[in-house]
């Protein structure tokens, strides 16, 4: 009589070494074309960026940086209340603009006089 059971038996442990083979090839798959999209995008916006300017942001950092360069003095209104109430007063006041290296300079000169 042949032996019925040979073809009911199942090979567990191939099906199991397939099953995480597959597993371990699907989570690289998916992560490699993650990587990939994720390229591909950074790269349309790094080429998108690269040739864009932004004339009036531009401006505004040039002159910043301009008043930042050197000494200069200046006349700013200043409005404040009054101590006992009443309508906002405006005033014209004088300010020296220094750079900020020579602001922290002093800065710190300042503070070594006062902790000697």
């Amino acid at each position: 009589m042949a032996n019925i059971n040979r073809y009911d038996d199942l090979a567990t442990g191939a099906i199991a070494y397939a099953t995480l083979l597959s597993c371990i090839v699907l989570v690289i798959t998916i992560l490699g074309i993650r990587a990939l999209c994720s390229g591909m995008v950074e790269g349309e916006e790094a080429r998108k960026s690269a040739g864009a300017h932004y004339y009036t942001s531009d401006k505004t950092i040039s002159e910043q940086r301009a008043r930042l360069d050197g000494y200069r003095k200046e006349t700013v209104e200043v409005t404040y209340i009054p101590e006992g109430g009443g309508d906002p007063v405006t005033e014209t006041q004088t300010m020296i603009r220094i750079p900020v290296e020579d602001a922290k300079a002093l800065v710190f000169e300042a503070a070594d006089k006062k902790s000697s």
